[in-house]
Order: C-alpha cells, then sequence, then structure tokens
C-alpha cells in the first residue's frame, strides 16, 4: 500500500494519456469502436497496467531524482546560511 501511495502522484499525471493511447491502439490494431461496455472493459484492461508500469517509470526516472535535486539545493541552502558574514 506503501508503494502505490508513493506512485500516486505519478499514476494520477499518466493515466489519462494511457487511456488515449489504449483507446488508439484499440481502434487501430483490433478494430474496436468506444461505444460497447465490452470495448471499453477491453481497453480498461490495456490501460490499468500500462498506467501502473508508466507511473512506476516516471516515479523512478523523473520524480525521485528531482525530489534529490531539491533536497540538495535546500541543503547548500542551509550551508550558506550557516556561514558567517564577516
Amino acid at each position: 500500500m506503501v508503494k502505490l501511495g508513493g506512485l500516486s502522484y505519478s499514476l494520477y499525471l499518466i493515466h489519462e494519456p494511457m487511456i488515449w493511447l489504449s483507446l488508439s491502439v484499440a481502434e487501430r490494431y483490433f478494430h474496436i469502436d468506444q461505444g460497447s461496455v465490452g470495448n471499453i472493459a477491453i481497453v480498461g484492461s490495456m490501460s490499468i497496467p500500462l498506467s501502473f508500469l508508466a507511473a512506476n517509470a516516471l516515479h523512478h526516472l523523473v520524480e525521485i531524482p528531482v525530489i534529490n535535486v531539491g533536497k540538495d539545493l535546500a541543503r547548500r541552502r542551509n550551508e550558506m546560511r550557516k556561514v558567517p558574514i564577516n
């Protein structure tokens, strides 16, 4: 559950593009239209795993490094404040 909480922001950002990508792939390669409930289930079954995979990649490749840069900048700023000014 903690892992899902860590991915929540990335999942929020990526879920809609993954739904549109799944719809596009389903229409193009499987000739599935958006009208019926069964087709929506097929697209959902495609987009949910894709969303989690993309969110995991986004979290590890973008979000964590940016957080670390922010922490490093904050640490440097705090160190600069400790230096006495003559």
